[in-house]
């Protein structure tokens, strides 16, 4: 129908297309065919949307249409792509091939529209290692552009005072809608310390109170007369009966916590002695009531007797003391308290009646001079080199059992002590 005379025909456009074909007989026939033609070009378009907005970079999702299958320049072969960590300013390139093979490309430059995420953090006003000086703590959410709070507690509001240990954590929601999460350890010590008072008592008057505390950070002391100490372990000099009582003490840890004990102390009366000298004579009694009479002694009051002021040297004859000088009386409380006083005892050197027995008044060696006011009788005896002689007032009696040997001196008179 083109009025080509080939058996062969190429066509390129949709149409009819007809044959006459003529035989050597001159016998014609005819035929048709119809041609059609699909060159459309597919459509494509790309779109593109902010996705994941709240991390860090931000993310693009590119979608195609067009139809048909899809070559995206980054080798992905879906109609939809993601892009994260974007750089400033990308192109992005879609093929696109239609059913009929045709294809169409497309291009896109994307500008990110990243939302910086939201951020917390979590502030506190004391610290998050809470005690008893330190028993609560204010948390405070901090971050830009935030439009809700919902803590672990429950609160929705920006800070909490929280006063127990745990962990808290806070969420917090921007304006962009982005959300974020921060966390804090909030620790707890408020354990009472262990505390001990003890002391010396029970003491006795005038001596010393020693208070005794366990360790700890801080002391406080109270007790009777006013007292009061921040020390741990005070000591009250000279006490009286008015330190007695009971002793508070209020101790502190690092942590501020506190505890109290008590302890009662005991300060036991002296024995007072009033000595009054005992009367002269030729045996002296120091432990008659006369020469501690007046004395203030408590009950169960024990009296001892010594020959030295430091009352160690026992005296065996306290009730017979033949050679003057000072001795001591020593009074002990049934609580241990004492007192110790001298008594001056004067021995009489002219005794009225005086007997001298061998061997305790033998002589051998020396000068002796013996005298009564009224009598002396002799039973002893005078040996060796001694030079002796008896003075009485009225008489001087030598009783058998007396001698005095050849080469002594002995004399006996009648004259007494004067």
């Amino acid at each position: 129908s083109d009025n080509s005379t080939a058996s062969t025909l190429s066509v390129n456009a949709a149409g009819t297309y007809s044959v006459t074909v003529t035989s050597a007989n001159g016998c014609t026939a005819t035929a048709s065919a119809v041609v059609t033609l699909e060159n459309a070009v597919p459509t494509v378009n790309i779109s593109q949307s902010y996705v994941n907005i709240c991390s860090p970079m931000g993310d693009i999702a590119l979608t195609a249409t067009g139809g048909g299958t899809y070559l995206w320049s980054t080798g992905a072969t879906t109609s939809s792509i993601t892009v994260s960590g974007l750089p400033p300013v990308a192109t992005y390139i879609v093929t696109v091939t239609g059913a009929n093979g045709c294809t169409a490309t497309a291009s896109v430059t994307t500008i990110p529209n990243i939302m910086p995420p939201a951020f917390v953090s979590i502030s506190n006003n004391n610290g998050l290692a809470l005690n008893c000086a330190t028993p609560t703590t204010t948390l405070t959410a901090n971050g830009p552009a935030i439009s809700s709070y919902l803590w672990s507690s429950g609160e929705t509001v920006s800070s909490v005072i929280v006063s127990t240990a745990g962990i808290y954590s806070v969420s917090v929601v921007g304006f962009n809608g982005c959300t974020a999460t921060a966390s804090v350890t909030v620790t707890l010590d408020n354990t009472p310390p262990t505390v001990t008072a003890s002391s010396s008592s029970p003491v006795c008057a005038g001596g010393t109170i020693n208070l005794t505390s366990t360790e700890a950070t801080t002391y406080a002391w109270s007790g009777p007369n006013s007292f009061s100490s921040t020390v741990q372990n005070p000591a009250i000099l000279n006490a009286s009966a008015i330190d007695g009582g009971i002793y508070t003490l209020t101790v502190s840890n690092s942590g501020g916590c506190t505890a109290t004990a008590t302890v009662e102390v005991i300060v036991n009366p002296l024995p007072v002695l009033v000595i009054t000298n005992p009367a002269t004579g030729t045996s002296v009694d120091i432990t008659a009531t006369t020469v501690t009479a007046g004395s203030t002694l408590p009950s169960g009051t024990v009296l001892s007797y010594y020959s030295d002021a430091a009352g160690t040297v026992v005296l065996t004859n306290a009730a017979a003391i033949t050679v003057a000088g000072t001795y001591y009386i020593k009074a002990t409380t049934l609580s241990g308290c004492t007192d110790i006083k001298p008594v001056v005892v004067t021995i009489t050197t002219c005794p009225s009646a005086l007997v001298l027995q061998s061997p305790a008044d033998d002589y051998s060696t020396g000068t002796q001079t013996k005298t009564a006011s009224s009598t002396i009788t002799a039973t002893n005896k005078v040996t060796g080199s001694a030079t002796v002689t008896y003075k009485a007032g009225n008489s001087v009696t030598l009783s058998p059992g007396f001698k005095a040997d050849s080469g002594t001196v002995f004399k006996a008179e009648i004259g007494g002590c004067n």
